[in-house]
Formats: C-alpha cells, sequence, structure tokens
C-alpha cells in the first residue's frame, strides 16, 4: 500500500473522529535492533502513527491502524542493500483486528515492511494472546509471527512470550519493567531459541496529552546458531523519545 495513502488514512480516521483514540511519538535511539539482529549499530531516529478502536460495530470487536518508520542518522547497516547514512530505511504499516473476548485480549495482525532502498518487501500475520494478571500489574502475552512473503522472513515462525509488568509510581510518572525469549523455525535455516530481553522504562506526563518517555533494554543471544554473531552486534538498547496521544 502506498505510505501516502496510509499516512491520510490515519489523518483522515482522527481527524473526523472514527477512532477513539489518536497516538504519535518519536523516538531516539541508540540502534535499530530486532528480533535480537541489529539492522543499525547506530544511532535512529524512529517515529510512528495510530489511530485505535476505529468504529465497527461493537459485538465485532476494534480494529487498530498505524504507521512506523526507522530513520538511520550515521550508521547505516548492509541489510538495507543500496541504502547510505542519513536516510529513511524503512516504512512499516500494519492493521490490528482484536477479538470481543473477555477471557484474554486476542488480536491478529497484518504487517507490511517496506524498504525504499531495494530489499524485497516483507509481509507477515502475527497472532497475539495476552492476559492481566488479576490486579498485579503484571501483564503475559505470547505471539506468533509468520511470514508470507519475505525478504528476510520468509516462510518462517517466530515465537515470542513476554512479561511485562506496569507500575504508577505518582499521578505523572509510570515505571516498567519486562522480559521475553523467542524462539524462532524457519525451512530455510536451523530452528531454536533466538533472543531474549530484560528491560526497564518511565514514562512521565507533561501534560494530559504529552509523554516523556525513556527505557534500556538487555538483548540477548540465547544460541549463536540461530541468531548469529554477524546479526548480533549490540546487546543494549536505550531509547528517549516524546509520544501525544488524543
Amino acid at each position: 500500500m502506498n505510505k501516502l495513502w496510509i499516512s491520510i488514512i490515519i489523518a483522515g480516521l482522527a481527524a473526523n473522529g472514527l477512532a477513539k483514540n489518536f497516538t504519535a511519538g518519536i523516538d531516539l535511539k541508540n540502534a535499530y535492533i530486532s528480533r535480537g539482529a541489529t539492522f543499525n549499530d547506530g544511532p535512529v531516529v524512529q517515529a510512528y502513527a495510530e489511530v485505535s478502536d476505529v468504529q465497527i460495530p461493537e459485538n465485532l470487536g476494534t480494529v487498530t491502524f498505524g504507521l512506523w518508520v526507522n530513520y538511520d542518522i550515521n550508521d547505516f547497516s548492509a541489510t538495507y542493500s543500496e541504502a547510505q547514512d542519513g536516510t529513511l530505511s524503512e516504512i512499516d504499516w500494519y492493521l490490528t483486528y482484536c477479538a470481543p473476548i473477555e477471557i484474554a485480549d486476542l488480536s491478529l495482525t497484518y504487517t507490511e515492511y517496506t524498504y525504499p532502498h531495494g530489499v524485497t518487501t516483507d509481509k507477515e500475520v502475527i497472532l497475539s494472546a495476552g492476559k492481566a494478571i488479576a490486579e498485579t500489574g503484571l501483564y503475559a502475552s505470547l505471539s506468533t509471527y509468520y511470514g508470507i512473503d519475505d525478504a528476510f522472513y520468509d516462510n518462517s515462525w517466530y515465537i515470542k512470550a513476554a512479561l511485562d509488568y506496569e507500575k504508577t509510581i505518582t499521578d505523572k510518572l509510570t515505571g516498567t519493567l519486562g522480559t521475553s525469549v523467542a524462539y524462532d523455525m524457519s525451512d530455510t535455516r536451523q530452528n531454536g531459541w533466538n533472543d531474549g530481553s530484560l528491560s526497564v522504562g518511565a514514562s512521565y506526563a507533561l501534560t494530559e496529552n504529552l509523554s516523556l518517555n525513556g527505557s534500556i533494554a538487555y538483548i540477548a543471544q540465547l544460541d549463536n546458531d540461530i541468531l548469529t554473531e554477524a546479526e548480533h552486534q549490540t546487546d543494549l538498547l536505550s531509547s528517549i523519545g516524546l509520544s501525544v496521544s488524543f
């Protein structure tokens, strides 16, 4: 789908009140890491916009539509083929359907990853299930990713289990902790435990709609036959950014 049309759709849904929530943000990170693999081992700017709870009949669930981009500042990975430093290296869009069930949060997402500099587009379907654990602040989730037409993930399965914790510290400050582990399966390479993570973060409300966010994460290489040394170049990921929501 043309990225201009995606931007127009998101803006139109938000402006016309057809979506209950609109969120956008921009983050500065020391690297771009995905599934344990380092795509950029230098600073990047990542921006996103999302409209959620798009109006459909209430008994049918909810829909979310989003756009995400990665801008490399000065250290471009060969992963992106002909791209150069200081360029927009990746533009993704996604559509998520959340089922109207109470026992757990169940969603199905279609994501298209596009690379402006010559690499074939990736397409992926993601099935996720999650549930808050009583009133503890803990949230457990399991997500299964399947690549259906991909440059990097063709005919592959990536299964990720995560446990997150959120704590309201003050009226304006919220803290988070998280851990995850992921298993990779593919028709073209060895299967096994791919990566894990431990993270800590905080969000501070500057105004009713604007927040300052920061986080730091350790990215673990669980098996160097699955996630190779060449792929896993960075194991510490830091982020600081601003987000706005309505």
